[in-house]
């Protein structure tokens, strides 16, 4: 997992349970250790399932200074090839979106939250991370890697949440001519939202556990990532001394 140049907080991780239209929905959980107020987090995984990759990015973001939470849209299922990847996306349907609409709500209203929220998905769940910012204002901040923007972009143009669009050139199935699209329509509405193109990198760049990753191309992603989400959703500021 990438190097981060913030000071961490110690953490506590873990399972719950959350409850979406009567459906007991497993998520994992992590945040400080401290006593404060944090700004909190919804990551959205992509269409393999909540792997350990996701959660490492839970424990990663906790410890920056946020309260994070990954729930499992599959239920616990993890699909280990892209056919299988298909098939559980395509069973989940529309169901991911009130699903994280409900984590989003425990996170709002959790006594340890400053108020601000934000989201970050990928692939699949960045789809549902683009959903949630154009109905759910209250979102303060979204991160996402290599989501299809098509059925959104249309209504980019008045997004007011700021966000933070991260994309290999290499993907067939999201030609440049969409990206640039996209980009100038974010930098044209009212969050000023920043699409940022790697060149001779695919989708799934980010994933360590996948062909396609690119360790240069997921470092710059994770700091540029952090840099956005302290800026929009700012965590207590801790220094090195108080670390120590």
């Amino acid at each position: 997992m990438h190097e981060t140049r913030h000071v961490q907080h110690p953490i506590t991780s873990g399972y719950i349970s959350i409850i979406a239209d009567d459906h007991q929905l497993p998520a994992f959980w992590a945040h400080p250790q401290v006593r404060d107020e944090f700004p909190a987090l919804v990551l959205i995984h992509e269409s393999w399932g909540l792997t350990p990759h996701i959660r490492a990015c839970v424990r990663r973001l906790a410890e920056t200074g946020f309260y994070v939470i990954a729930p499992d849209l599959y239920d616990g299922q993890i699909a280990t090839t892209a056919e299988e990847a298909a098939a559980l996306a395509a069973q989940l349907g529309e169901a991911g979106v009130p699903r994280i609409g409900a984590a989003l709500g425990v996170l709002e209203h959790h006594i340890h939250s400053n108020g601000k929220v934000g989201v970050v998905g990928w692939q699949m769940g960045g789809e549902i991370a683009f959903h949630m910012t154009i109905y759910r204002p209250d979102i303060r901040a979204a991160v996402i890697f290599y989501a299809r923007p098509d059925q959104y972009l249309t209504m980019m143009r008045a997004e007011e949440t700021p966000m933070l669009c991260l994309y290999g050139d290499s993907d067939p199935d999201i030609p440049m001519e969409r990206l640039e699209q996209m980009r100038s329509m974010l930098a044209a509405s009212p969050g000023k939202g920043e699409v940022v193109i790697y060149p001779q990198t695919s989708t799934g760049f980010f994933n360590e556990t996948l062909p396609a990753y690119n360790a240069e191309r997921a470092t710059d992603a994770w700091n540029r990532m952090l840099e956005f989400l302290i800026k929009y959703l700012e965590p207590p500021r801790r220094t090195k001394l108080d670390a120590m």
